[in-house]
């Protein structure tokens, strides 16, 4: 099958993605449109701002045939990692795949052309971010500064950065994809203003905090804005919890289990620790704990790891062993072709009920992990904990029209 891959989050889903899905279908006319979306916590280190379940059908409604979830181990990660979590998911459904992103350039080639430069001379490369990063620098500035000291220019713009890495990692994984570049619409990543009908997530976020829903809902498809005004979404009195429990866990978790967060580097568990007494909310625990070598990004996820429970020496072992699984959130009958075509694969376990998956299964570690998360969102939510567990929800076979 000739299928179109997007790796995305979905957060919320907005006037910017219905177009990215638009210009695929137009550009590739593939037989099937697939997304790999973070399920209810974010790569930025953050609960969703909408249930996984609720935005994978948005997604659908805005033209996809099929969406999976993004292990959380790789979804909290930083963008190499939850690259790689993309890219291993689509491979794993074993069909001639176009993996497709938003790209300030546009320019797919270019992207891979760097990318390949940077896959050859990556040992080089990582030698000199471990000088830069001793000198203090923070990670991206000594990626930078390395990849400029072996003579390779890469992108400063935040979707041709991400892009950059959803190539890297899928030459990593020998998957064979072919790539396709779809020019970013209206304002750019993180930009907190509109441009017509387009906006960023972050945006669109910090209005609804406000708010200004309607203002918000002026640059989302109405199903995602539906999905909202219905089920509401993570606002500030879940934010509050959520900063309780953050506090509550650096304050009395063993200095071996905040070792054992996957991001957390030596030192910081004190700093998180001295900032989790003084702190009064979560954005200022992170900015008390943070430092010019450690982004704000990047304490946010450590803080968000230690909440999920997610562990450095799990990760490891998925990293390692290229473990994946294909958990499904939505899908239509396109995507139930590419699931049947997955299954003959074999190169990955499908699973539309978790409960089946065997109890010895290699992945059940991430699915164990992925259960874990969505009770602790839907927790943080107020929700009904056995109505919204993920032993229970199951996707349904979706009669959404494409737009």
């Amino acid at each position: 099958m000739r299928t179109a891959g997007i790796i995305c989050e979905l957060n919320p889903l907005h006037n910017g993605h219905k177009h990215l899905i638009g210009s695929v279908r137009e550009s590739l006319s593939p037989d099937a449109v697939v997304c790999v979306m973070s399920g209810d916590h974010v790569q930025r280190g953050a609960p969703a701002l909408a249930d996984k379940f609720e935005r994978a059908q948005s997604a659908i409604c805005a033209g996809a045939d099929l969406v999976l979830e993004l292990p959380v181990y790789h979804a909290v990660q930083s963008a190499a990692e939850f690259a790689l979590g993309g890219a291993r998911t689509l491979a794993g459904l074993g069909c001639d795949m176009c993996l497709c992103f938003g790209s300030e350039s546009a320019d797919a080639d270019g992207l891979l052309g760097t990318a390949a430069a940077v896959t050859e001379r990556r040992e080089e490369i990582d030698e000199r971010i471990g000088r830069f990063l001793a000198e203090g620098l923070s990670y991206p500035a000594a990626y930078e500064k390395a990849c400029l000291a072996a003579g390779i220019r890469v992108p400063k713009d935040p979707n041709d950065i991400l892009a950059l890495e959803y190539i890297k990692a899928s030459l990593s994984e020998g998957a064979g994809f072919s790539f396709k570049a779809v020019k970013r619409a209206g304002s750019g990543h993180g930009d907190m203003s509109g441009s017509g009908r387009f906006a960023s997530s972050s945006y669109i976020r910090q209005l609804l905090s406000e708010g200004r829903s309607e203002e918000a809902e002026s640059f989302m498809p109405p199903v995602s804005a539906g999905i909202l005004r219905k089920d509401g979404f993570f606002d500030g009195d879940c934010a509050k919890r959520y900063f309780e429990l953050a506090r509550y866990l650096l304050l009395t978790a063993g200095g071996e289990r905040l070792a054992d967060i996957p991001e957390m580097r030596e030192g910081l568990e004190n700093r998180l620790r001295q900032a989790a007494r003084r702190a009064e909310d979560l954005d200022g625990l992170i900015s008390l704990a943070k430092t010019k070598r450690y982004t704000y990004a990047g304490m946010s996820r450590i803080i968000c790891q230690l909440i999920l429970g997610l562990s450095k020496k799990t990760y490891m072992t998925v990293k390692a062993d290229g473990l994946r699984y294909g958990r499904v959130l939505a899908f239509n009958g396109s995507g139930a072709k590419v699931l049947a075509r997955a299954k003959e694969a074999g190169l990955m376990p499908i699973v539309s009920n978790i409960n089946r998956l065997p109890e010895g299964s290699p992945v059940r570690a991430l699915a164990d992990s992925d259960t874990r998360a969505s009770l602790i969102y839907n927790m943080l939510r107020g929700k009904d904990l056995e109505e919204s567990s993920d032993m229970l929800r199951i996707p349904s076979l979706s009669d959404a029209k494409r737009p």
